[in-house]
């Protein structure tokens, strides 16, 4: 069944009232309840979006990703259109220490816990190869950003971690003469 405006509209605003309440009181202090009344939505209406309120967590992370998927793959197939997408990538994956660490704790855990699911859209239409290397580039992000939320580093270090995986990945593609 098709979403229509009017529903995206909806989940559009549970997330944004879920995400605020969850940075303003943390994680565990929100309840369902609280986010339904905020929204000014039935507790059903939900349930029609969400199953869990950290289901509300994962959907923001997947639009957050697609979106810089879609960013970073704009780009053209040359070494150094690979170099400038992957720096944009850094920049908007930096933008993560503008949320919460205890949020960037619990997504991540909830997002290992449902990998293969959320990262199935990877799969369609990619080779090998280039699925192998989104697999590592991915699984180091998500290492570095874990490690970061876990820490009392600045925000300054999460990008200069970011840019150490990007070069890993660049020094490990790079042809050997």
């Amino acid at each position: 069944m098709a979403e229509t405006a009017r529903g995206r509209r909806t989940r559009e605003k549970l997330t944004d009232v879920s995400l605020a309440l969850f940075s303003a009181r943390g994680f565990d202090a929100v309840t369902v309840d609280e986010i339904c009344e905020t929204a000014g939505v039935a507790k059903g209406t939900f349930y029609v979006h969400f199953e869990r309120k950290e289901d509300v967590m994962l959907s923001a992370l997947g639009v957050f990703l697609g979106e810089t998927a879609d960013r970073v793959t704009q780009v053209g197939d040359t070494e150094q259109s690979f170099l400038a997408a992957m720096r944009e990538a850094v920049d908007i994956l930096s933008a993560l220490t503008l949320v919460p660490r205890e949020l960037i704790i619990i997504t991540i855990r909830e997002l290992l816990a449902r990998r293969d699911d959320f990262l199935s859209y990877s799969r369609e239409g990619r080779d090998l190869a280039a699925l192998l290397l989104a697999r590592f580039f991915d699984n180091a992000t998500i290492a570095t950003v874990l490690r970061w939320a876990q820490t009392e580093d600045s925000p300054e270090a999460l990008k200069a971690s970011l840019e150490d995986v990007v070069m890993l990945v660049l020094d490990g593609i790079t042809p050997r003469s």
